[in-house]
């Protein structure tokens, strides 16, 4: 207790004294008096059947205004009253109240984090006030079980609040305010607490003490609100009675005060004309009194605004409400510095009569800080507009850039074909070799610049995203068949962890798969053989699902993993020079997660390997799952192993499933060499599973005897855009198209293995050498298209 009464006395209130007082009321409402010497008191105000009577009475609601209770600077000056009634009763809850004639107000509550302080410094309705009994009685009033007192037992403060134990004293006007006011009941200190409780003696004359304390501060400061109004005559009229002394050291101490002041200050009457200065306003203006006396500070202004400043505290003196305004004013050495002034009407409750008590606050230097902010902030945003400006700019070039070099880029890739079909003459092992060089040097040129204009795609806000529902486990399919080549030629090892059947995400499927290759080609590229790499997806929780790419490559240091994501950012630029690579992946991917709704992140350790994480919105399980095949990673031996298994157990068609599964074609087919007619021998239709056979077609409107005709085999991915048959009959029906050779064993060209779909489709890495690995092995299937599974009454008339 004697630290917080020091830190009390500190802040300039009265010292607390916590004391024994006798009489006070019960919470049965009888009247206790403890065995201590009495000390002088109020009479009580007598007890009114209806508090609200009390609670209306005239002249202590004039007191209550009078006394400007609810001010800011009233209620921080109080602040230890309740704080100290909390820590001295060991209560949850302590308040500081004031009772207008029909609300309840907290001035200041105090409670722990634990009773939500908030809810305690609301205004409630007298149907929730237990502090309406004290202002009633007159005269502290204890409740040790508010549910069975009669009259708190049906309060929503006991009903809904909690609140089961009270004790509650009056706070009393001050004498200052005269003789009728003195002892009217303006508010109450008082605690609660959640539990039946047993209020001692002591417990009511601490609070009793406490709210003498805020008497004796409303006192103090009512006068100083007093001298403030009225000034020194008006003090020396209200304090008529008083010694000559005292009425002296009141002025000196007001007048120290005012002259103490960093700001400065006067007092107006109620025209507004200006009575008396600081020593300050003089010291800052270099005038005198008869010089600023009445409207005299009008001189001080500045031209330019004095007529502005006159207008609107005449508006505020009219209306008698508070004035603020900014403006600048000259000091004695001619320099304008500009200041906030502020004034507010103080009313005479004795005579009527209004003053105007005002300060000026120099805000200088604020103001140009203020100017300097908004200079530096104009100047931000105008270096961003260029900024963005420019970005676009380079966004848009590129853009164009990318176009403009991809239509040669194609030609090229085009012509090569048709050089290394043999269409152009013969060609040479040596020329042929030359081609693939060619072919190589255009794919990768070509990949670069598809990322450079997906990126400029991205910064250009032109992107757009087709959201559905997309399977996981095709997903994981889908972008498998493209990275098991690739792993295997690196001498990587590849898993896809098992996925549920049923899962889904909310994304753009292609988009998808674009990032799933990214990150999945990435780790191909930094992970050293005999490395390994994974790809698995789970489920965050019921809203996200997640698919992670874990490699045992190179890592990534920690104070590299921001950086990654960031445009032309490389992990480790020799190693990207020897592998290639833009350093725009990771950032394309990152925006493309963010464009799905999702997020791409990474952990990483130096030398031990990377896992890169993208969430996705998890989409409803699905009513029939997609089961992602065992074999969807096969290498080729294995796949090879699974086409033989599936031709003995399954047939032709289970075969023909199992390979369609491994590209982005509708249509996977067997076609048989028949002179001029391409004989279908077996198809599978992923829109028509149940079907076993397509129609025969002829043979120079087909793919397939380009095929036949260079013995090589022949892929398309838009048949439509690509120059090397743009008079080739079939280009309208069947746009995509990858097929290999089905070769007897004595060499004989008997047929084709082939997928197709009747719009553009990209044809997976995997699909070639897989094609090419199994065709062999359906040969006598070309030769014999008896098998039980092919029926000739069950065709269809496909667009080879």
């Amino acid at each position: 207790m004697h630290a917080h009464r020091a830190s009390e006395r500190a802040s300039g209130m009265p010292p607390v004294i916590v004391r024994r007082r006798p009489g006070y009321i019960r919470g049965d409402g009888e009247r206790e008096r403890a065995d201590m010497t009495p000390q002088p008191r109020m009479p009580p105000v007598p007890v009114p059947s209806d508090p609200r009577v009390a609670l209306r009475d005239a002249v202590r609601l004039a007191a209550l205004d009078a006394t400007d209770l609810r001010s800011p600077e009233r209620i921080a000056a109080l602040r230890p009253v309740v704080r100290v009634a909390a820590r001295a009763l060991h209560v949850p809850v302590a308040q500081l109240n004031v009772l207008t004639e029909d609300q309840q107000v907290p001035l200041v509550a105090w409670a722990p984090h634990d009773h939500d302080p908030a809810r305690w410094d609301v205004a409630v309705g007298l149907d929730a006030s237990f502090c309406q009994h004290v202002v009633a009685l007159g005269a502290p009033l204890r409740i040790e079980d508010a549910r069975e007192h009669a009259l708190v037992r049906d309060s929503t403060a006991t009903t809904d609040a909690g609140i089961v134990a009270y004790a509650g004293v009056p706070v009393r006007a001050p004498a200052v305010l005269g003789s009728d006011a003195a002892n009217r009941v303006l508010g109450t200190v008082c605690v609660v607490d959640f539990a039946p409780r047993t209020w001692s003696e002591d417990d009511v004359a601490i609070l009793e003490d406490l709210a003498a304390t805020v008497t004796a501060e409303l006192g103090l400061r009512a006068t100083a609100a007093s001298e403030a109004a009225l000034g020194v005559a008006a003090i020396a009229t209200n304090a008529l009675g008083q010694a000559d002394a005292a009425l002296a050291e009141s002025e000196l101490r007001f007048r120290a005060l005012a002259d103490s002041m960093p700001q400065l200050a006067w007092i107006a009457d109620e025209t507004g004309a200006i009575a008396w200065y600081n020593r300050r306003w003089f010291e800052y203006t270099g005038t005198i009194l008869d010089d600023m006396v009445g409207w005299g500070w009008r001189s001080v202004h500045h031209p330019e605004h004095v007529d502005a400043v006159v207008a609107a505290f005449r508006e505020a003196i009219d209306a008698r409400r508070p004035w603020e305004d900014t403006f600048p004013l000259r000091r004695h050495d001619g320099e304008w510095r500009w200041f906030l002034s502020q004034a507010r009407p103080v009313h005479d409750p004795g005579t009527g009569r209004i003053r105007w008590f005002g300060t000026n606050t120099d805000i200088t230097e604020r103001i140009a800080i203020e100017t300097e902010r908004a200079r530096l902030l104009s100047a931000e945003q105008d270096a961003r507009r260029a900024a963005e400006q420019a970005n676009l700019a380079k966004s848009q070039f590129l853009a164009t850039m990318s176009h403009e070099l991809r239509t040669p880029l194609n030609a090229i890739g085009g012509y090569a074909d048709l050089l290394d079909m043999g269409l152009r003459g013969p060609v040479t092992e040596a020329q042929r070799a030359d081609i693939a060089r060619i072919r190589h040097g255009q794919r990768h040129l070509l990949s670069l610049i598809n990322e450079i204009l997906n990126f400029a795609r991205l910064e250009s806000g032109t992107v757009d995203y087709r959201i559905e529902t997309v399977p996981a486990a095709a997903a994981l399919r889908d972008v498998s068949t493209m990275i098991v080549p690739l792993a295997a030629a690196r001498g990587l090892s590849f898993r896809v962890a098992q996925c549920a059947p049923t899962l889904a995400v909310h994304a753009d499927r292609e988009k998808l798969r674009q990032v799933l290759a990214n990150l999945l080609s990435n780790a191909v590229k930094f992970t050293m053989p005999p490395g390994a790499i994974r790809l698995s997806c789970a489920t965050d929780d019921a809203d996200w699902l997640r698919f992670t790419v874990h490699d045992t490559g190179i890592g990534i240091a920690s104070d590299r993993l921001d950086a990654i994501f960031e445009p032309f950012v490389q992990v480790d630029t020799q190693l990207t020079r020897t592998a290639g690579g833009t350093g725009l992946g990771l950032s394309i991917s990152r925006e493309l997660a963010r464009g799905m709704g999702g997020e791409l992140s990474v952990t990483s350790v130096p030398g031990e390997g990377s896992a890169f994480t993208l969430r996705l919105p998890r989409a409803p399980d699905l009513d029939e799952p997609v089961h992602a095949t065992p074999a969807a990673a096969l290498g080729l031996v294995e796949a090879e192993a699974e086409v033989r298994r599936l031709l003995d157990e399954g047939g032709v068609h289970a075969a023909l499933r199992f390979l369609n599964a491994r590209t982005f074609h509708r249509f996977t087919g067997l076609y048989r060499f028949d002179g001029t007619v391409l004989r279908n021998v077996a198809l599978f239709d992923r829109e028509a599973p149940a079907l076993a056979r397509g129609e025969d077609a002829p043979m120079h409107e087909t793919w397939c005897a380009i095929v036949g005709t260079t013995e090589r085999t022949f892929t398309l991915a838009d048949a439509r855009a690509d120059a090397r048959v743009v008079d080739h009959p079939a280009r309208e029906t069947v746009v995509s198209y990858c097929g290999a050779l089905v070769r007897g064993g004595d060499g004989r060209t008997l047929g084709t293995l082939c997928s197709f779909d009747v719009e553009p489709r990209p044809v997976p890495e995997l699909e070639v050498p897989l094609l090419e690995t199994v065709a062999p092995i359906f040969a006598r299937y070309v030769l014999d298209d008896t098998t039980p599974d092919v029926r000739p009454d069950r065709t269809h008339r496909t667009p080879h």
